[in-house]
């Protein structure tokens, strides 16, 4: 009979493997010895990413944020008796002295997820990468490299924001499809655009010039990544392979120039991606 707390953990790999591939084949490259808090980590931010899909109203997805807000203090007051991903998720915070914070921030950030205002400018757009995605790759390395991760905290910013961006970008016909604007307005509108012309998945000239821009953000970010990743040890690269499968996504993305990625995502093969990371594991880089 499978214990509860191996229930637990086979509950979280599941909805990784399901919800979120990169980040399942980065993991199996892991120490097995650290796989179980990484899977704790993801699991829960698949569980929070998808809480605006779920939910009919804001008020309700705000109910189910609060409702984690207050078990992240039962985690870190030891109180937490419930749900498997907050049970994992409370093993994971005390084997690795993981900060509070990063949790709560992450949630607090989810709230735009909720609504239909467009995200108003690019560095609210690169804020909310530092709360979701970045801290989400610092939390990762932190289980790990076993210790603080401060000084590498240039490459996570950077792995943070390639991933995030990339993912944003690609998941456009699915945030359309939920009344979401994470394009930021005042790039916009220097193009005469608003949100109505993204709901309308009108790929114009000005649309394309928009997503030109956010493709050469994601590109510099890699860019300086790479540039930094001789500076990793090897045991906390896993945490930003996802980052490196970003790329190979975001090169999908701008390969046909008659893609219209605000009515249909790319995708890259299970098969491709798992090559690219056995060889980012066989030469140590990203």
């Amino acid at each position: 009979m499978t214990k509860p707390r191996d229930s637990n953990a086979v509950h979280c790999l599941s909805l990784v493997r399901v919800n979120d591939l990169d980040r399942y084949l980065s993991t199996l490259l892991a120490g097995t010895n650290r796989q179980r808090g990484l899977f704790a980590l993801y699991a829960f931010d698949v569980e929070i990413s998808n809480i605006a899909g779920q939910v009919s109203e804001p008020a309700i997805g705000e109910i189910r944020l609060q409702w984690w807000r207050d078990t992240i203090d039962e985690i870190y007051g030891d109180a937490c008796d419930h749900h498997p991903i907050a049970k994992e998720l409370q093993s994971a915070v005390k084997q690795y002295d993981l900060p509070k914070h990063l949790f709560t921030n992450l949630i607090d950030a989810h709230q735009f997820n909720l609504y239909s205002d467009p995200m108003a400018s690019l560095d609210d757009l690169l804020a909310y990468q530092t709360t979701t995605s970045v801290a989400i790759i610092e939390l990762a390395a932190q289980v790990l490299f076993g210790e603080n991760t401060a000084e590498i905290a240039f490459p996570i910013k950077k792995a943070g924001m390639a991933q995030g961006l990339t993912k944003l970008l690609n998941s456009m016909p699915l945030q359309i499809s939920r009344h979401q604007c994470f394009i930021p307005a005042n790039m916009l509108a220097k193009h005469d655009l608003d949100s109505t012309h993204l709901f309308a998945r009108e790929y114009s000239n000005g649309m394309r010039q928009v997503f030109e821009q956010l493709t050469q953000i994601i590109v510099e970010q890699l860019k300086q990544l790479r540039h930094e990743q001789s500076t990793l040890k090897k045991e906390v690269l896993p945490a930003f392979f996802p980052a490196s499968l970003a790329g190979l996504t975001l090169k999908s993305l701008i390969a046909d120039d008659n893609h219209n990625p605000l009515k249909q995502p790319v995708t890259v093969s299970q098969l491709k991606m798992q090559w690219h990371l056995m060889k980012c594991s066989l030469f140590k880089r990203i």
